[in-house]
């Protein structure tokens, strides 16, 4: 027996590649020193900001299929924004497709001396929650240093759902 896919998991997977997508050719178009830019208090650049949220969600997909875990720089230039792009696309896309398996199948992660356990749904919302985290502070520093073009709310579920054609008026 297959497994239906739950429709509000595969949207929020599918919008998070469109996401990715939109906020990494807004990140081209803007100068490549955006990319050392800082903030009070937020403790990493644009770069480091992007290059965290894109290994997290690397290293969420190879904790549920029990793969290594991956290791990215942070980009300095346009090409490098590209290049990581591709990663980040392809770990949101396997994200999708470990959703759609439906399994809620324990992921067993050891940790030095610790053994960790949790439900693979667990790493499934976490994905997703910390990539909108670390976006809302990658936007504020976008914001303190007066880069404009882009905003969170170009990025949300019903711009994503004007995009994908299914609002209506």
């Amino acid at each position: 027996m297959t497994a239906s896919v739950d429709p509000t998991l595969d949207r929020l997977f599918r919008q998070e590649v469109w996401v990715l997508r939109k906020l990494f050719a807004f990140l081209r178009s803007v100068p490549e020193d955006v990319l050392a830019m800082t903030a009070p208090n937020t403790g990493w650049d644009v770069s480091v900001l992007l290059t965290h949220i894109v290994s997290a969600s690397m290293s969420y997909a190879a904790r549920v299929d029990g793969r290594p875990e991956p290791h990215l720089e942070p980009p300095d230039t346009h090409a490098d924004l590209t290049a990581m792009e591709v990663e980040a696309i392809a770990a949101a896309e396997r994200l999708r497709e470990l959703a759609a398996e439906g399994s809620d199948a324990e992921v067993v992660e050891v940790d030095g001396e610790r053994t960790w356990r949790y439900p693979r749904s667990l790493v499934l919302a976490q994905s997703i929650y910390h990539a909108i985290e670390h976006r809302a502070q990658l936007f504020g520093v976008l914001t303190a240093n007066g880069v404009t073009g882009m905003t969170l709310d170009d990025l949300d579920h019903w711009t994503y759902g004007g995009d994908e054609g299914v609002l209506s008026s």
